[in-house]
């Protein structure tokens, strides 16, 4: 069940005091919304991806037995989609399974990582390698949360927003006409995206729960090399923007398949949006981050197409394959490298 609404503060406030609840939240939104940290049991989350690993999971899950925690308590994660994806994945593991909230703090988090499930952290340098697949009971979506976040928060959110509009040409259109209010972090604009990018995914999510082959994998575009670009940087470069740059460069791998006037649009949109951005770009890193996507098969890499309107298709490329588009690709976008 997901809430969205301007200012959830009253019902926030509430369900974080809640007597049998363990609140995991983010250390910057506990220094930003004081309030928030009254529960008497918590933990206060450092959302830094070297963070996100199963120390981590170990020392919270050690916390919540000191302070009696069991199979009745629920969790309540307060922060972006690191403290979700950790405090769900706690949730799912901990005694075998408690209940959880969902009170998402970013744009990213809204749109994204609070919905379909997926939980987990980062192992041996790979992103969300070890996780599980366990929802949350309830999603309070707080846009007043919006106002206090950075401009590195703010576009990790936008790539993750873009990659939603770019599944339906209705959806793509919709991008077109208000990109500025999206850029602008205009609120009026964003409730609007947000309220689309929720229902999407809640649709394609029912369909494919488990992302078992289905219609699910659409949700993947942009993220294979997105993911390897993360690794590939250190995590210094925020997962949304990341996003931007592997559809950006999944587009131009795939570009041959699709027809010009659906990938011309996009793609001119993708440069639009990343004018001015850099980001570090070695082949050989992305397709030894790419090798270890849970996505791939057989041996090959998977690359879903994010461009061809509603037509999306999974493309798979041997090591060799791969790392021969890359260099095509470093060739073309000198710009952003």
């Amino acid at each position: 069940m997901s809430f969205l609404e301007n200012n959830l503060t009253g019902e926030i406030k509430e369900i974080v005091s809640f007597e049998n609840s363990y609140l995991i939240i983010d250390s910057v939104v506990a220094k930003l919304y004081p309030e928030l940290t009254k529960a008497k049991n918590k933990y206060i989350l450092k959302a830094k991806e070297e963070n996100k690993n199963l120390e981590t999971v170990a020392l919270i899950s050690k916390e919540m037995l000191n302070c009696s925690s069991n199979r009745h308590t629920r969790i309540v994660a307060v922060g972006g989609g690191l403290t979700n994806d950790v405090a769900g994945f706690v949730a799912s593991i901990y005694m075998r399974g408690i209940d959880w909230i969902s009170i998402p703090t970013t744009l990213l988090s809204m749109v994204d990582a609070s919905i379909g499930g997926k939980t987990g952290v980062n192992f041996e340098g790979n992103k969300n390698i070890i996780g599980s697949f366990y929802s949350p009971k309830c999603i309070y979506s707080s846009l007043h949360f919006l106002k206090t976040l950075d401009a590195r928060e703010k576009m990790s959110g936008i790539g993750e927003v873009v990659k939603s509009m770019f599944l339906t040409d209705e959806l793509f259109k919709f991008l077109e006409i208000n990109l500025k209010g999206l850029m602008e972090f205009d609120e009026e604009t964003l409730s609007e995206f947000i309220k689309k990018c929720i229902k999407l995914k809640e649709q394609i999510v029912k369909v494919d729960p488990l992302e078992k082959g289905g219609i699910r994998k659409i949700l993947n575009i942009g993220h294979t090399v997105g993911h390897a670009l993360e690794t590939a940087n250190n995590f210094k470069i925020s997962h949304g923007e990341c996003v931007l740059f592997g559809m950006l460069f999944e587009s131009a791998i795939l570009k041959k398949y699709v027809p010009l006037e659906k990938y011309l649009p996009k793609m001119n949109l993708l440069k639009k949006i990343l004018k001015g951005r850099k980001i570090k770009f070695d082949s050989s890193e992305i397709v030894k981050a790419c090798k270890c996507d849970k996505k791939n098969e057989n041996g090959k890499i998977s690359i879903m197409s994010g461009i061809d309107g509603e037509n999306h298709k999974e493309y798979f490329f041997s090591n060799e394959e791969l790392i021969k588009c890359l260099e095509d690709v470093k060739a073309e976008f000198k710009e952003f490298l």
